[in-house]
């Protein structure tokens, strides 16, 4: 009995703070891995994400946007940036590169025109 009761507390003692170690280095890890931005290697692609990032500052700035708006926003400039990067990675046809240009355009306008409430 007091053999068992002695690898009980081993174990609590020394594993159960190692794993909780663990799991908060690989959390700190993630959380720096996901804050980081892929970089867009085809310039025209990565202009206009940038232009958009730069309109989506500005109507921030200007507080004309609500809080859903600019999370909505930002969601599809991240969405567009991921395509652009996995794209890449494989090789981007001029075809796929004019799509993500076109989605781009629109997602700039569609920032830069204030939603008008009803």
């Amino acid at each position: 009995m007091n053999g068992l009761l002695l690898r009980i507390l081993k174990f609590c003692f020394l594993v159960i703070p190692v794993v909780l170690t663990l799991f908060i280095l690989a959390d700190e890890t993630g959380a720096e891995f996901t804050a980081t931005k892929a970089t867009v290697r085809n310039k025209e692609i990565s202009a206009k994400l940038k232009e958009a990032q730069m309109v989506l500052d500005e109507r921030k700035k200007a507080k004309t946007l609500t809080q859903k708006e600019e999370i909505n926003y930002q969601h599809w400039i991240n969405i567009i940036r991921t395509k652009a990067v996995r794209k890449e990675q494989r090789g981007m046809s001029p075809q796929e590169t004019e799509e993500l240009s076109k989605s781009l355009d629109v997602l700039i306008i569609e920032i830069k025109t204030p939603v008008e409430s009803k």
